[in-house]
């Protein structure tokens, strides 16, 4: 007969090795998020850092009422590694005010189901500039028989597969163009904003969706493209679509750096609900922004029928020095 005492006593001298393994575990996939690999399947831990980040604590929290040390104190270094690692910095909405500005919004058709809710949503974000993605042959009129009126200003390109694109504007385009990767189009632009001052040039893309390894390099090819495109603007810029990648990706990150634009305060909020469970949920959807803005308002807007949220975004001119205030911004 074994006693209940001398099983425990077994396992405690024991268990050590299973410690370590699974502290080896943890450790690893800790790296996998900071320094990610060229394989679909690792770099999928980029994607979830935030799931592993929950999953670390809650691990270091049972560990630490099973009194299993090692595991306690490796779950929770890895967890405040990871929180490091996504830091944003604390966000301050800037105060809104009389200064020129534009608000973006953008929606996602793929999976509608409900286009009149579609378009009630739309006109209710009320936004100057409002872009659609996955546009097919079938939305084009509907969409310009439906925003027309308070929309009258519009540049198209219709296509058969996920990157059709329109952008509807409630002012003059000034100017409408494109730019092609991989016969990927990038919708480009001139808003005139009313009567003010203010002349805003857009880039609207929509990047392959990451599925495969190969992907990965052409997503990052495609950013380095269109960092290519709004480096040489002067001027008030918002580049915007929908990205299909995380906002601490490296692809993202290398993007914000070379072009020295700031993302939107999305963070960790969805936009794209793929799974049933929140933390599963990405954010796959970004509005960068020139230093020439500061951000006063976003958040996500629902679409009737989609698992693609639209996002909302508006943003005013930052206060320029007194000899350019009378300027116009071009």
């Amino acid at each position: 007969k074994v006693s209940l005492g001398i099983v425990i006593k077994e396992w405690m001298t024991t268990r050590m090795p299973y410690e370590i393994l699974v502290g080896l575990v943890i450790g690893v996939v800790t790296l996998l998020v900071i320094f990610p690999p060229e394989q679909y399947m690792l770099r999928l831990s980029v994607d979830y850092a935030v799931p592993l980040i929950f999953g670390f604590l809650g691990l270091g929290l049972l560990c630490l009422f099973l009194k299993l040390r090692t595991v306690t104190f490796i779950s929770f270094i890895c967890c405040g590694i990871l929180c490091f690692f996504l830091r944003s910095g604390r966000f301050v909405y800037a105060a809104a005010n009389d200064a020129p500005s534009i608000s973006i919004a953008q929606f996602n058709l793929s999976e509608t189901s409900d286009y009149e809710g579609l378009i009630a949503g739309v006109k209710a974000a009320n936004a100057d500039l409002v872009a659609f993605h996955e546009l097919t042959p079938g939305w084009k009129q509907f969409l310009i028989d439906s925003l027309s009126a308070q929309y009258p200003h519009h540049h198209i390109n219709v296509r058969i597969d996920l990157f059709g694109a329109a952008v509807f504007s409630k002012y003059p385009l000034t100017r409408k163009g494109s730019f092609e990767f991989n016969d990927i189009p990038n919708l480009t632009g001139k808003i005139q904003v009313d009567s003010s001052l203010l002349s805003v040039q857009f880039a609207l893309s929509h990047m392959t969706p990451i599925v495969n390894t190969a992907a990965y390099s052409e997503v990052k090819e495609h950013f380095d493209s269109l960092a290519a495109y709004v480096s040489v603007i002067d001027g008030p810029l918002i580049a915007f679509g929908n990205y299909n990648t995380v906002p601490w990706s490296s692809e993202v990150k290398g993007f914000l750096s070379s072009t020295d634009l700031q993302n939107s305060p999305l963070d960790f909020t969805p936009t794209f609900q793929s799974s049933a469970l929140p933390i599963l949920q990405l954010p796959l959807d970004h509005i960068f922004y020139s230093d020439d803005f500061e951000c006063t308002a976003f958040e996500t807007v629902g679409t009737s029928g989609s698992p693609h949220l639209g996002i909302y975004g508006r943003y005013q001119l930052k206060p320029r020095p007194l000899d350019d205030a009378l300027k116009p911004i071009f």
